[in-house]
């Protein structure tokens, strides 16, 4: 997700046959994407519109941190347990 996306995170979408989506727009609030799909169903009448609200991701610390051998770790971590 580029910053752009990041900073506006509602999306205005364009309805297609078989379930697929455009994004048209992208607002930074709420009530810009309403008012931009109210002016595009006037120009556009026979599409379906939708407005989504698209949180930025952002990866976790944690996962960031695990190294390859984590599951391996942990597993033999059980079996000391056990023990």
């Amino acid at each position: 997700m580029s910053y752009y996306d990041q900073l506006h995170p509602w999306v205005v979408y364009r309805l297609l046959p078989n379930c697929q989506t455009i994004a048209v727009a992208r607002f930074r609030r709420r009530n810009d994407a309403e008012m931009y799909l109210i002016a595009v169903r006037q120009l556009v009448r026979n599409a379906g519109w939708a407005i989504a609200f698209d949180p930025p991701t952002m990866p976790t610390a944690r996962a960031e941190r695990r190294s390859p051998n984590f599951l391996d770790a942990s597993a033999k971590g059980k079996e000391r347990q056990r023990n």
